[in-house]
């Protein structure tokens, strides 16, 4: 719940910024919490459903690598690029361990 209070919190900081990527943050925050605080119920239909947290952060890292090359940045992206396929190799590895719904 905290990771999706804080992506919440970064979409109403780049929407107080002028940036219109705050809205992107604001609907993951949003689908974020919501699979949050649903995941007991959701996990019985779908035990797979843990790789969504890691796909939603895995987006919105590469959103931010988007955003600081359009800042000028030159080296953080590389981290953020790094950050992103680590959540996706995170989703990967439990879409391969969950069990299958019955």
């Amino acid at each position: 719940m905290l990771s999706g209070a804080i992506i919440l919190l970064h979409g109403y900081e780049r929407l107080d910024h002028g940036h219109t990527t705050g809205w992107v943050f604001v609907a993951a925050g949003l689908l974020f919490l919501s699979v949050a605080f649903f995941h007991g119920r959701l996990a019985k239909r779908w035990p797979k459903v843990d790789l969504v947290f890691f796909v939603i952060e895995a987006g919105l890292s590469f959103l931010v690598v988007w955003e600081l090359l359009h800042a000028g940045k030159r080296w953080l992206p590389y981290m953020y690029v790094l950050a992103g396929i680590m959540q996706l190799v995170a989703a990967v590895k439990v879409a391969r361990r969950a069990p299958r719904a019955h």
